[in-house]
């Protein structure tokens, strides 16, 4: 991937001044790596408002470096007996998300910036849509964080990884037992 087809500046927001970036700066950052988009949803029953179809829906977008794998939703918080819903996080298998890594890291599971309420005993469904962009989206998406627009990444600073096998286990282990 390059940015070879980038010739006119580009005009970058940041706070009230505007600066120019030259289209060497966009094409210096252009990944030569896979980048994906990435639409993950959870729907169920989860403490949100319904949408238009009368669904119970939480979705976000967000780049990761390629493969992408599994989504999981994870539960975050204890199960206490009084509890009638408890707190799960998404995390992505991936190698890192854009633009907190601006190259692949390890392969692993990410927090994706998404944490959902689920009624106890209550059934989920996590979906998640990949899809690998073209030089021409990818240039679009490096343009777009020079120019001061939003990217999506993830929850925490630095896209931090997710054990999600450890955290599985301490949930597991730490159930209180009704009497």
């Amino acid at each position: 991937m390059t940015g070879s087809g980038c010739s006119a500046s580009i005009t970058a927001n940041n706070s009230a001044t505007s600066t120019l970036v030259q289209p060497y700066e966009v094409a210096r950052a252009i990944p030569q790596y896979p980048l994906y988009e990435v639409q993950v949803r959870v729907c169920g029953d989860i403490i949100i408002s319904k949408n238009s179809n009368g669904e119970r829906c939480a979705a976000n977008k967000l780049y990761l470096w390629g493969p992408v794998g599994e989504t999981r939703l994870v539960q975050t918080e204890l199960d206490l007996p009084l509890a009638s819903n408890l707190g799960h996080r998404v995390a992505v298998r991936a190698k890192g998300c854009y633009p907190a890594y601006k190259q692949p890291h390890e392969n692993q599971f990410y927090w994706v910036n998404m944490a959902v309420r689920v009624r106890k005993g209550g059934k989920t469904l996590v979906e998640s849509k990949k899809t690998l962009l073209s030089n021409e989206q990818v240039h679009e998406v490096v343009k777009n964080r020079f120019s001061g627009r939003t990217i999506q990444t993830f929850g925490r600073l630095d896209c931090q990884p997710a054990d999600v096998e450890r955290l599985m286990k301490l949930h597991q282990s730490r159930k209180i037992k009704k009497i």
